[in-house]
């Protein structure tokens, strides 16, 4: 699995998490968790580096956070300017 995969099923778990009333404050560390560990699982499978993946865990669950962030305050955005 590469990071650009990884990123968007961070994302998409982390949606997930928050619909069952996880609290907003909290998806952005879950995110960067949910980064860590499943780069330490594909680090299991490739035989890279343990702390390669744990950083490339944190830099890919603070992206997906940034980029969920983004998108959704720019779709925000453009539903007050059709109003």
């Amino acid at each position: 699995m590469n990071d650009a995969e990884i990123g968007a099923v961070v994302i998409g778990v982390t949606q997930i998490i928050k619909d069952f009333g996880v609290p907003k404050k909290i998806c952005p560390l879950l995110a960067i968790f949910l980064g860590i560990a499943i780069s330490l699982l594909n680090e299991m499978q490739n035989g890279e580096n343990f702390l390669d993946a744990a950083l490339r865990g944190i830099l890919i669950g603070t992206t997906a956070t940034g980029s969920y962030s983004a998108i959704d305050g720019f779709l925000q955005k453009n539903k007050n300017i059709e109003k």
